[in-house]
């Protein structure tokens, strides 16, 4: 039977998105095979146990069912086998589930395996479930995504924009008869950077603390308290400190977070990060047009906008641009990651070009 399918988040192709497939299990159909990607973890856990809970009978997970993970090297994957696997009958269980992760046979690196994989597709039955769970595809497997096409289902699960996520959060706290504030949502959302493994687990610390305190509000106070630390409001206040030239404040930032066992490598990433939204924001016409496109939420739209004023776009170039040469100094092995964190801060206090010279 023809399937009708919406254009995915990424407008590369048709399939489905998160609030397709759950209502579709939900109903109770259960498809042959499966393709599961995308960014966001959570929901591809939460689809990928699903089917596994329709699949299996209870307490027979080990003996019907097999994960092999090829960490990006298809040729770990013994076909022929797991051909076999697929049209042996589950012994407890309504299904026999077969979940190969990272098989990376829907990328360039995959084409040398696609007469293969086509073979493995071909063996799905009605007795047996086979999914594919890889974080990236390339639109340009023709071959096999239509091969799963016509077995089966693609399932993209990409990962949410801030207001999508603020929502989420609230939700999750309406449960238990708690509301959140518009600011404590989006300061939860991006203190965890966005991930709903990451938002879940604060708001599970959160709903305990309200419901032990008989609190029903959730303000960024609670929020501060609470959760882990918001390292995005960090970085603003470092870069409003290389700003204002204090390099004894700047440096005391980035040794605090140090201290408090935040990983050099990923403070590196959070400023780069945020010097590439300020460039965003340099360009941007207004706020709005920069919430859309960073997708983020208003709060940190406005910050980026007023903190934007205090450099050039010269200036925010050129301290972007030591960013990518401190992460290449880091992996290649030339400085170590502490002195090199240190040595961006101080020469990003004193770019070319502050004091009107020309910005070479």
């Amino acid at each position: 039977m023809a399937v009708s399918r919406k254009k995915s988040e990424t407008g590369e192709t048709t399939v489905y998105g998160y609030t397709e497939i759950m209502r579709e299990l939900k109903s109770g159909r259960l498809r042959p095979l499966y393709l599961l990607y995308g960014e966001e973890e959570f929901l591809l856990e939460h689809v990928l146990r699903t089917i596994e809970e329709q699949a299996l009978a209870p307490g027979a997970k080990e003996l019907d069912s097999r994960v092999l993970d090829c960490d990006g090297k298809p040729q770990k994957l013994t076909f022929s086998t797991l051909a076999q696997e697929l049209q042996t009958p589950a012994f407890l269980s309504p299904r026999r589930v077969l979940i190969l992760k990272n098989t990376a046979l829907f990328t360039p690196s995959g084409n040398p395996y696609a007469d293969q994989a086509l073979r493995l597709i071909s063996a799905v039955n009605d007795y047996s479930v086979l999914l594919f769970v890889e974080e990236k595809i390339d639109k340009r497997s023709k071959k096999l995504l239509n091969a799963v096409d016509s077995r089966g289902l693609r399932v993209e699960l990409a990962a949410k924009d801030s207001y999508e996520l603020q929502n989420w959060a609230k939700a999750y706290l309406q449960r238990y008869g708690i509301r959140m504030t518009p600011q404590a949502a989006e300061s939860l959302v991006e203190r965890s950077g966005r991930s709903m493994l990451q938002i879940r687990s604060e708001l599970q610390k959160l709903s305990l603390a309200c419901r032990r305190e008989k609190r029903d509000l959730v303000d960024e106070a609670l929020v501060d308290e609470i959760c882990m630390p918001d390292l995005r409001g960090t970085i603003f206040q470092l870069t409003d400190h290389i700003a204002q030239h204090n390099s004894e404040e700047a440096l005391r930032i980035y040794r605090t977070m140090t201290s408090q066992k935040t990983a050099p490598q990923y403070i590196l990433f959070m400023i780069a990060r945020h010097f590439r939204q300020l460039l965003a924001a340099s360009a941007a016409s207004s706020v709005q047009s920069l919430m859309k496109q960073l997708q983020t939420g208003k709060f940190v739209a406005e910050k980026l906008w007023n903190q934007k004023r205090k450099f050039s776009a010269k200036q925010l170039q050129y301290i972007y641009l030591l960013c990518a040469n401190t992460d290449y100094g880091i992996k290649s092995g030339k400085i170590a990651e502490d002195q090199a964190l240190e040595l961006l801060i101080l020469q990003a206090l004193q770019p070319p070009g502050v004091d009107g010279t020309d910005f070479r």
